[in-house]
């Protein structure tokens, strides 16, 4: 016999376990528009750097944010957290609801399975805002890269 009232949770939980995931793919969006901001500003007087890049940022996934972030960062703490989470991210969009609907017919979920979804919204919160940290390091690395390469002018 099915357990309907965590099966009600469950399902409640998966929107909000995929919202946490779009916002943390936003944070990476903003990070990597950034520093093609930044690399433009610092290339503009010598090459024509064209920030051709923001409509290809925008169309990314998570996966290819997370695989152009490690291009542009060397947090390898964060790059390691960022690397699974796309395919924990696609098990959920793509098997919650699979999940959900077996559980009609057997009891198939049970707290291990609702624990284990609330947890990965919490991680992917907290990446999220450490991705945010990172953006805000990178602007103050930037700001001081640019406020020595005035005095030395």
């Amino acid at each position: 016999m099915p357990n309907t009232e965590l099966l009600k949770q469950y399902m409640d939980e998966v929107p909000a376990a995929l919202l946490a995931f779009q916002y943390l793919e936003e944070a990476l969006r903003q990070y990597m528009l950034r520093c093609h901001v930044m690399i433009a500003t610092v290339v503009k007087p010598i090459l024509a750097y064209r920030i051709q890049q923001y409509d290809r940022v925008e169309k990314m996934t998570l996966g290819q944010l997370v695989s152009s972030f490690q291009d542009f960062n060397v947090n390898q703490e964060l790059i390691a957290r960022l690397a699974p989470l796309p395919q924990r991210r696609n098990q959920i969009a793509h098997r919650a609801y699979l999940t959900a609907w077996q559980a009609h017919s057997s009891d198939s979920l049970d707290e291990s399975d609702l624990h284990a979804l609330r947890s990965l919204i919490v991680e992917a919160r907290e990446t999220m805002l450490q991705v945010f940290r990172e953006v805000e390091a990178i602007e103050e690395r930037f700001v001081a890269f640019r406020s020595k390469g005035s005095a030395n002018s």
